[in-house]
């Protein structure tokens, strides 16, 4: 399927720089036919100009990249393309890659091609350079094309007319400019199994890990012959770093700028000898296939290009192909039917600039084409710099446009960027849209058009406005709508910002109601729609809400009763996506007739019934695909329902996952912090991990089982069970996952995946909502040799690798260990292969993660789920005391860690003399959490003990001695060096000590706080009549200052009871608050009774007072601040309120 480099250097080089052409039995020089200085611009022109051509009609009005059995099965392609396996390839089907040909000479395949245009083909130069003119005359190109064995119904077979190849092709080296155009001498008939493929924009990039398409005819093997149906695998797009660095390997990377790389690293997907000239095609988020490269080169079929480089022989190379978008101009400056006449220099529009049009002034106007009459030219760039006077911003206002119509404007459209390079606005179509305000005094207006269907252009004015005013985008102000138009949110068809919120009233003439019509939506799906959502009212009191909208479906269309409508949207601080486009109409209310039936409410799809005994398929099915093996996003809610969250002392501390109602898997290096099982809770049906969901079940844990051979220096066999103490009650949100047949092969780069709650970036918090990436899996030796050559221990055979290798790779992120790695098997059951276990960091270059292979344990994961009693049942290795004996001098500079006395949790030796130091960065400090604590006692003295100090040398000071008795609260140190020293003499024999210590960074600031109409800063003592509705910490919402404490009294002038709210509360977190802490007092003091003392994260809590006075104190200690807090305050009659024992609310009033 692919050139050997072997074969590509004994090519002859011959008439690399000719255009063959049939017709006249000659070859034409390209120097001759077009100077290569001539610009591109004026090329389009003339071919506008000819009369002799109807170039805006080549392609008949067919759209470019539309694949007419994606429309079909367009539902299950989305739900299911994401976990097709790419082992060494498949069977294309018919009609799935309807722009593939087949290049023959005579009626034997030699290449492959993709068609661009209804009598243009792109193919590799190297495939066509070396035919002489008898040759040529009998090369045919075939379309529609599948099986080479025997006539495809939409199969056609048309002549080659002429040959047109990259002046600049140099087989040697990298094979520069590999790409040349095939005219044939008919036009092509359209049908389901034949359509062109749209070439890629510039401005639209498919980033590193991006999955593409490589199809051809090519061989399976090297071995093997060519196949006689179409194949196609997915490959991954290696960033353009590695992609360098493997080619200066080869020693070919002089002058490889117009080449990108794709494949794994250990082989077994490729193309090879046969597919040359073949497309790589990639997939836009509308579902437009793209031509990105055309398939070059390569050293091998399908071998590893990091195997062990000691062996040449056996050492291949990544697939090399083509960048199509370095070659826009070749294909624009050649698309053509008939010889350019000599002689003939056209002028450059004055319209139309790809370098750029500068537009001065307070307002202007723009417009293209020139005249209103005139099509726009297929392939353009068309740039305007626009810049107004200082201190003002853009208002832009289209007044016509026509073009070519497509929902997220993939095939022609106009941008509108600011000076900051934001996306203010991406339009296509012929609806007007809304005004687009640019936030800075310079915009970048942009005109794009591909190859196919073009319109008579656009036309917009544009104005200078001050920064302050209300004109515009809707987002930070209204934006007052009176005409029929569209509008989308910010950034469409990117991502959406966060923390927006945007304001679009439209205001239809008397006597006409508003039609309100989605034509792209994907808003963060949640419950309720508490995360981002689309409010829709058709009053401007928001007293009538007629929808509240999120999700990923489009819903139907919103009317108005009334001439009325204002829309809401809003997004959160995290997991952004596209947003939505819309348009609205207006129609006279007598002709609507509609009947409002009430609010409608697009959220979370409907669960598939599936048998509750049926393990791996969730009801709710992954709805956001993705072909991107970078980076993390939200996963849909409960779309992964076996994950687990393993929570110690009620936090978030690992995952795992449920295997049955009553056994959780994980990591057993999650449970070394502590073997007490009334330390853990584990949490089932849960997807945002800090606000409480209705979906979520927690339990207790009965018995821990480690694997007895856990090693923890290597990793290996780092598995544990967990028991429940009752079991989960499996629903649609709460499902078992699959375990795999120990007899079920599973291939590298097999494509999987991860869920977790683990941060994306190592600098980051854990993620609030589950995440997933997929991660194909990779060779162990690889992996090691590569990646883990200095691992104690190396890839063990009980592990596996994953993940994509990329010098901006993806891994597991901190958070991630013991959670699952599933894979989903043919008939779309997901089965469980791995248990994240450990990596070199997140996202650090080509750093895969590792995880224990569950497979190898099956016959232990049985024996001890029949066998285990009630009961502590947790094993730890037999030479863990070995590993844990050494303790004398130890320096700890980890961000978190665990510390045992010898021997822990069995005995410790007599006679030990043990001494740690724990050393933070100099803007850090250091908390010790004690999770077990039995020492020997006596009346008289200690025999042993644990003493800590503030410091280190002579200097230190004593933090505490401990022998009888651990500290009642957590350890913080004032510094960033604490020492630890523990002894113990003759006689004793006990448990000892285990206790957990962690970094906290100190940050400082000197923002003054706020408090809204209500004074400002941190007040001794506030009285605060009702009236004020809100309290915050200082500096909220960055973090509060160090050693307050705040006092508010907040009264009712009327004598009603006082109702207070919290919306926002994130204060550093310990047992009973006894660091920093929020508390309510029933009463005008705080020796009124306490009805709740709050730290840690809490949401939306409400709280009574019995009388007209609440007291609200604040302190906080010396070090870790955090956000704080937001309290919100309003007045209730006196209907007695339902209250707990601690007076946090059980009834909403």
């Amino acid at each position: 399927m692919r050139m050997f480099l072997c074969i590509l250097f004994s090519l002859s080089f011959i008439s690399q720089h000719a255009i063959w052409s049939v017709d006249t039995g000659k070859a034409i020089d390209t120097e001759e036919l077009l100077p290569s200085s001539q610009p591109r611009r004026q090329m389009l022109d003339h071919l506008a100009a000819l009369e002799s051509l109807d170039f805006t009609n080549l392609d008949s009005g067919v759209e470019c990249g539309r694949c007419p059995l994606d429309l079909e099965n367009e539902e299950e392609d989305w739900q299911l393309g994401m976990f097709s396996r790419i082992i060494g390839g498949k069977p294309s089907l018919p009609g799935a890659r309807p722009w593939q040909v087949s290049i023959k000479v005579g009626r034997s395949h030699f290449c492959g091609g993709s068609l661009i245009h209804d009598n243009v083909v792109v193919t590799a130069a190297h495939c066509v350079t070396d035919y002489d003119l008898k040759v040529v005359r009998n090369l045919m190109v075939t379309v529609g094309e599948y099986d080479l064995g025997r006539m495809d119904e939409g199969e056609q077979n048309i002549l080659v007319s002429r040959i047109v190849v990259h002046p600049e092709f140099n087989r040697f080296g990298c094979m520069d400019s590999d790409i040349a155009l095939l005219y044939l001498k008919d036009r092509v008939k359209y049908g389901p199994d034949v359509q062109p493929i749209c070439l890629p924009h510039k401005e639209y990039l498919f980033e590193a890990g991006t999955l593409c398409i490589v199809s051809g005819w090519g061989k399976v093997s090297e071995a093997d012959a060519l196949s006689n149906v179409l194949q196609e695998v997915e490959l991954p797009i290696l960033d353009s770093g590695t992609c360098r660095e493997l080619l200066k390997e080869l020693n070919v990377a002089t002058r490889c700028n117009n080449v990108l790389c794709a494949g794994f690293p250990d082989g077994g997907k490729d193309a090879c000898k046969g597919d040359s000239g073949g497309p790589l095609a990639c997939r836009r988020d509308s579902g437009i296939w793209t031509l990105v490269g055309i398939t070059s080169w390569g050293i091998g079929c399908a071998k590893g290009w990091h195997a062990d480089k000691e062996s040449r022989s056996r050492r291949g190379s990544p697939g090399i192909f083509s960048k199509v978008d370095e070659f826009l101009d070749f294909i624009a400056q050649n698309i053509v039917t008939e010889p350019i006449p000599f002689g003939w220099s056209p002028s450059r529009p004055e319209d139309c600039d790809s370098h750029g049009i500068s537009v001065f002034g307070e307002s202007g106007h723009v417009q293209h084409p020139s005249r209103t009459e005139d099509h726009y030219l297929q392939n353009s760039l068309c740039i305007w710099n626009i810049t107004v006077p200082e201190n003002n911003i853009i208002l832009v206002q289209f007044i016509r446009i026509d073009i070519e119509d497509q929902v997220r404007c993939d095939h022609d459209y106009v941008t509108v960027y600011s000076s900051r390079r934001e996306l203010v606005g991406k339009i296509c179509g012929s609806v007007l849209p809304s005004p687009l305000l640019v936030e800075s005094n310079q915009a970048t207006v942009t005109f794009v058009s591909d190859s196919s269907i073009t319109g008579r252009g656009f036309e917009f004015l544009f104005s200078a406005v001050h920064k302050a005013s209300e004109a515009g985008s809707g987002c930070g102000s209204v934006a007052v709508l009176t005409e029929e138009g569209t509008f989308d949110t910010a950034n469409y068809p990117g991502l959406y910002p966060s923390n927006t919120k945007c304001h679009w009233l439209i205001e239809a003439p008397e006597e006409h109601v508003i039609k309100f019509e989605f034509e792209d939506f994907a808003v963060e799906i949640s419950q309720d729609c508490i995360y981002d959502a689309v409010v829709i009212y058709e009053d401007t009191e928001e007293e009538h809400q007629i929808a509240l909208l999120c999700g990923f479906s489009i819903p139907s269309p919103v009317w108005s009763s009334g001439n009325i409508m204002l829309i809401h949207f809003k997004s959160d601080e995290e997991n952004n996506f596209r947003g939505f486009k819309a348009r609205f109409e207006f129609f006279p209310s007598e002709a609507s007739k509609i009947e409002f039936v009430g609010p409608a409410v697009l959220q979370m799809s409907d669960p598939k019934n599936i048998p509750l005994d049926v393990c791996g398929v969730p009801p709710f099915g992954p709805q956001w695909p993705s072909m991107h093996l970078l980076g993390s996003e939200e996963a849909c809610p409960h779309c992964w329902p076996w994950h687990i969250s393993l929570r110690f002392l009620g936090d978030h501390h690992c995952g795992g996952v449920l295997i049955s109602s009553a056994w959780v898997l994980t990591a057993a290096h999650c449970l070394l912090i502590s073997n007490n099982t009334s330390h853990w809770t584990l949490v089932a049906g849960e997807h945002d991990r800090i606000r409480p969901e209705p979906t979520e079940q927690v339990r207790r844990i009965k018995a821990i089982v480690m694997h007895q051979d856990f090693d923890v220096a290597s990793y290996d066999s780092d598995i544990a069970l967990v028991q429940l103490d009752a079991p989960f009650s499996y629903n649609a949100v709460v499902r078992p996952v699959c375990l795999p047949n120990s007899t079920e092969p599973l291939s590298s780069s097999v494509l999987c995946t991860v869920t977790s709650w683990g941060n994306n970036q190592e600098d980051e918090d854990l993620a609030s909502r589950l995440q997933w990436t997929q991660v194909p899996l990779l060779d162990n030796d690889i992996c090691e040799q590569n990646y883990y050559l200095n691992h104690t221990g190396g890839i063990t055979v009980r592990m596996l690798c994953a993940g994509f290798v990329s010098s901006e790779g993806q891994n597991a992120c901190q958070g991630d260990s013991g959670g699952p790695l599933v894979c989903q098997n043919e008939e779309g059951v997901f089965t469980l292969h791995g248990i994240s276990i450990w990596g070199a960091g997140c996202i650090r270059p080509k750093k895969p993660g590792v995880y224990t292979r569950v497979t190898f344990f099956l016959d232990w994961i049985m024996s001890k789920m029949k066998g285990t009693k009630r009961g502590n049942d947790m094993k730890y290795p037999d030479d863990l005391n070995l590993q844990l004996i050494h303790c004398r001098d130890v320096i700890l500079t980890d961000q978190e860690g665990i510390i045992r006395s010898p021997g822990f949790p069995y005995t410790y030796s007599n006679v030990s003399r043990c001494h740690w130091r724990i050393v933070a960065p100099l803007n850090a400090i250091i908390q010790l959490d004690f999770l077990d604590f039995v020492f020997g006692k006596s009346d008289s003295k200690c025999h042993d003990g644990l003493t800590i100090y503030e410091g280190f040398g002579p200097m230190k000071e004593v933090l505490g001695n401990y022998c009888k008795e651990p500290p009642q609260y957590p350890l913080k140190s004032g510094g960033s060096v604490v020492t630890l020293t523990f002894s113990s003499d003759e006689g004793t024999s006990v448990k000892g000590f285990l206790l957990a210590y962690r970094f906290h960074q100190v940050r400082h600031s000197l923002t003054e706080g706020r408090i809204k109409d209500a004074g400002k800063g941190c007040p001794i003592l506030d009285l605060i009549p009702l009236g004020v509705a809100e309290i915050v910490s200082p500096n909220y919402p960055d973090n509060y200052p160090d050693f307050l404490t705040c006092t508010w009294i907040v009264y009712s002038a009327s004598g009603n009871k006082v109702k207070s709210v919290i919306k926002d509360l994130v204060i550093e977190d310990t047992r009973d608050c006894i660091w920093d802490s929020l508390s309510f007092y029933d009463g005008p003091d705080e020796q009124s009774e306490l009805l709740g003392q709050f730290c840690g994260q809490r949401k939306d809590l409400k709280l009574f007072s019995s009388g007209s006075y609440l007291t609200v104190r604040f302190r906080t200690d010396g070090s870790v601040g955090a956000r704080g807090f937001q309290v919100f305050f309003e007045e209730v009659d006196h209907r007695p309120a339902q209250r707990s024992e601690n007076g946090i609310e059980l009834k909403d009033l």
